[in-house]
């Protein structure tokens, strides 16, 4: 069995927007992830269940992205917007636990795995 979050981000935070007056009933999803300390906002968009345009951005710090998140999430839901589009919030996740930042293990000194556990080989992480 492999673990995922080894291999795959983690998801942080979501939303799922749509907008009711649009005659191709067009949605609007954003997530936020982390993976290795590198934060992504992604957008997805499009009409009728088909998404048309997916765009990323990176962040380095929980901070920049989650900022960035929340506002794509304002500016589409602006009822003053300039776009005759306004989305509205079908579903949002901030339930998700803030990311810690990983821990570098060190070999000087110390040892790099617990005492009571000894060093298993790269096989033990996929048991």
């Amino acid at each position: 069995m492999i673990q995922k979050h080894l291999f795959e981000p983690t998801l942080i935070k979501s939303a799922s927007l749509i907008a009711p007056d649009s005659p191709r009933q067009a949605f609007y999803n954003i997530r936020l992830f982390a993976y290795k300390n590198i934060y992504t906002v992604r957008k997805e968009s499009g009409a009728k269940g088909k998404t048309w345009d997916m765009r990323l951005w990176k962040f380095d710090s929980f901070e920049e992205a989650e900022k960035d998140f929340e506002r794509r999430i304002k500016q589409k839901t602006n009822p003053n917007r300039k776009s005759e589009r306004i989305y509205k919030v079908r579903a949002i996740d901030h339930e998700i636990k803030k990311p810690q930042p990983s821990k570098k293990r060190t070999t000087h000194n110390s040892r790099p795995y617990p005492s009571n556990q000894g060093y298993q080989g790269h096989q033990a992480a996929f048991i």
